[in-house]
């Protein structure tokens, strides 16, 4: 069910009502019933497999609860539970990659997001962090919720089951500030996102008949409409939790304004960042195996190896899982080392880079430095998009020798800039739209917008939600004669 459709906003407000007329304790049944009805519109078979998934970690995990701590069969029925989900995850990947000879009939939305919750309930109960549910139907809530199945964010059990088994509070002022968020997502995703996807798809489908200074619009367009895409459907989900009474994490905190990649990456997708440093990266640096290594390194080697060592082994296995977790082929996995390398680079030579400011003589504190660091993380995350936008080494090749060959930056005056699918006065209004989200996020960094909105009298508010939902109807991308495209991140 695509959010952005009818569809969706009257079952959103259909739940949202019945939510609220049912008692508080039963709150969570409405949820779960929603959320099955939800996912059965993407195929019955689907969440079978799903709930036959969700069916094995439930038991597992009160076993290896009830399995005495230093028991060894407890470790071995959670790395068979883990290894069993990340084969299925696997699986169902490797069926998608053009060439291989199996293809699977079924694959659940949501999968790489719901294996990883899976992975992450069991290792919370292992790691005694968390109590298993023993309750099917509500554990299979948490897993199935509707708001976060098919793009997260990444929730874990112990921050999110309590709030859905327990039911929200009605609160007119949550109902208003979560409505607020929603439109915004809204705003985001059909007035920004599916405008600049007329121009990106038809660049980057035939790479080879543009001019570099095209394909460069179109690479910086194209990371401005994944952010507003995959931002949008987190402000539309986290809206409406927050409408009905809960909480979720956030997973975006304005990454345009970081000034470094590894900033960037606190700032993108924060809550697969958290995933895999809690269950990828801490517990690779703390094997004993790696930190015996690390402590030979600082004998024999020097205290920096061996803190260097540990260091881009456990970035080195974080960054190729993250790009094999977001797609198939290799350019996801030419990708995962793209960022690991910058980001490994970045920290094994901190220092070095510090010397080389100093002598420069750069003002780190200055705007103007901060800028200059904003704009190139900003476009090393754009030029990261070629990695995953592109479908071959042949292609990649055609972008990079028009870019440094064939530029062409006339084209960028001629008037040829309006002729690949995004005429002259849908431009300017995709950047009118980009100056407005870029404003309320310098105010977001130092002031909550809804907050300020709330606090202004009631006909000044309704006048800026009357206006805001205008601006979507009449400005949005859609209609006869267009489909408005699925969020980017649906079918991970």
């Amino acid at each position: 069910m695509n959010l952005i459709s009818l569809d969706f906003i009257t079952f959103a407000i259909i739940t949202l009502i019945v939510y609220f007329f049912v008692p508080k304790k039963y709150r969570w049944l409405v949820l779960a019933i929603s959320s099955i009805r939800f996912y059965y519109v993407a195929g019955i078979k689907a969440l079978m497999v799903l709930v036959v998934a969700s069916l094995g970690t439930f038991f597992s995990a009160i076993i290896i609860e009830r399995i005495p701590v230093g028991i060894k069969k407890r470790k071995i029925l959670l790395a068979t539970s883990v290894m069993l989900i990340a084969m299925w995850l696997m699986f169902t990947k490797a069926s998608r990659i053009d060439g291989v000879h199996f293809h699977l009939s079924v694959v659940p939305l949501g999968i790489s997001y719901v294996s990883f919750m899976l992975i992450s309930y069991l290792v919370d109960i292992y790691w005694e962090k968390d109590c298993s549910d023993k309750n099917f139907f509500r554990f299979l809530l948490y897993i199935l919720f509707f708001p976060k199945i098919s793009q997260g964010p990444i929730t874990k059990h112990k921050d999110l089951a309590k709030q859905l088994y327990e039911g929200g509070q009605l609160s007119y002022k949550a109902l208003c500030s979560g409505i607020q968020r929603m439109i915004y997502g809204y705003f985001k995703k059909v007035v920004i996102a599916d405008r600049a996807a007329m121009f990106t798809e038809p660049v980057f489908a035939d790479i080879h008949t543009y001019s570099g200074s095209i394909i460069v619009i179109a690479t910086m367009l194209a990371a401005l409409q994944l952010y507003c895409d995959f931002s949008g459907y987190m402000d539309i989900v986290l809206g409406f939790t927050e409408a009905i009474g809960l909480k979720m994490d956030e997973n975006f905190r304005h990454p345009f304004f970081s000034r470094s990649v590894a900033e960037f990456w606190r700032r993108w997708h924060i809550t697969l960042g958290v995933w895999f440093k809690d269950y990828v990266y801490t517990p690779i640096a703390m094997a004993p195996f790696i930190k015996k290594i690390g402590k030979w390194g600082r004998k024999k080697i020097g205290k920096r190896f061996g803190n260097s060592f540990i260091k881009v082994i456990a970035l080195s296995v974080v960054w190729i899982l993250t790009g094999v977790w977001h797609g198939t082929g290799i350019n996801y996995i030419l990708w995962g080392t793209y960022w690991g390398g910058i980001i490994i680079l970045s920290a094994v030579f901190e220092s070095e880079i510090g010397k080389i400011n100093s002598l420069l003589n750069i003002r780190t504190s200055a705007n103007s430095w901060k800028i200059f660091q904003m704009l190139r993380t900003f476009l090393i995350f754009s030029f990261g998009i070629l990695l995953t936008e592109l479908n071959s080494l042949q292609d990649y090749k055609a972008a990079a020798y028009n870019i440094f060959k064939q530029f062409k930056i006339w084209n960028l005056f001629d008037g040829t800039l309006y002729s690949f699918g995004m005429d002259k006065t849908n431009f300017y209004i995709m950047i009118f739209a980009l100056i407005v989200v870029w404003t309320i996020s310098i105010l977001q960094e130092k002031i909550s917008v809804r907050e300020k909105i709330s606090e202004l009298n009631a006909p000044v508010r309704w006048v800026i939600y009357a206006g805001s939902i205008s601006i979507v109807l009449f400005l949005g991308i859609y209609g006869y004669a267009y489909n408005t495209s699925n969020f980017a991140y649906t079918n991970f």
